[in-house]
């Protein structure tokens, strides 16, 4: 194997894997190793066996044969349902979810929304939380197993969704800027995905670089649909679309921000 393959295999066992799957394929090839291993450990075990049998085509065989597509019928059918309509953050944070919707019960309680208002918002962020996830597991699923040659993950908590034509990556599903059509974001596609970045805390990104193989946990694969309503309406259609713009999907971009460089692709639906 040459160097980035070595790379992707570690990558692929250390970050894409989970330990249960890496002890099966390690007894399968006579690999030792304890329960007690961590993952950069489990890595060590293969570089120390000088094994040469575990490659990447093993690594790709053996996690297509573990992989486990979405529920494609079922986040369909909840799609076109209408009952995911009104689905909104209602400026909560993600990544602070406990803490924004506790400043709104807090709006409640000094009278400034009521109580079915309140409950309303709950509702309308589980929907945006499921409409998040289903977009994006329809996504990563249509991706995986329409390209013969990507690796898909094969633990929940995988840094990267696949590895595609060698570079693993985070898929990322969100919708344009205002103003943008797909025509000016095809146009100005380094721009656009600095603009995704912009908000990165450079600390963070530091810091996750740190813990993966070429910084490769900090790709993002960017799938941008301007017409959010056709998640609702013609689900498939996005998907179809997404499948022939990958098709002519060109090297990716390298975007640097204060010293770290990230692969991107954008795909504008």
């Amino acid at each position: 194997m040459n160097n980035n393959d070595c790379d992707l295999v570690r990558f692929c066992i250390r970050h894409m894997s989970n330990k249960e799957h890496i002890h099966i394929l390690y007894d399968q090839y006579g690999i030792y190793y304890r329960k007690s291993d961590s993952y950069k450990k489990l890595v060590l075990r293969l570089d120390e066996s000088k094994s040469n049998k575990i490659n990447l085509s093993v690594i790709e065989n053996y996690h297509k044969s573990v992989w486990k597509p979405a529920p494609k019928e079922l986040h369909l059918a909840n799609l076109k349902s209408g009952l995911l309509k009104g689905h909104n953050w209602h400026g909560a944070m993600p990544s602070m979810l406990h803490l924004s919707l506790q400043n709104k019960v807090r709006e409640h309680v000094e009278g400034k929304m009521s109580l079915s208002d309140l409950i309303k918002i709950g509702a309308d962020v589980m929907k945006h939380e499921y409409f998040m996830v289903c977009a994006h597991d329809l996504c990563e699923t249509a991706i995986i197993e329409n390209h013969p040659t990507v690796i898909p993950p094969i633990s929940r908590k995988s840094i990267s969704d696949f590895v595609f034509e060698g570079i693993p990556y985070d898929l990322k599903i969100t919708n344009y800027f205002p103003k943008q059509t797909k025509k000016i974001v095809n146009a100005n596609k380094i721009e656009v995905v600095k603009q995704l970045l912009s908000g990165a805390d450079v600390l963070r990104l530091r810091e996750q670089a740190k813990k993966t193989i070429n910084n490769w946990g900090l790709n993002r694969f960017y799938v941008l649909v301007e017409d959010q309503d056709r998640w609702l309406q013609n689900p498939e259609s996005i998907l179809e679309e997404l499948l022939n713009e990958i098709k002519n999907i060109g090297n990716p971009l390298k975007i640097k921000i204060e010293g770290i460089t990230i692969l991107t692709q954008l795909i504008a639906i």
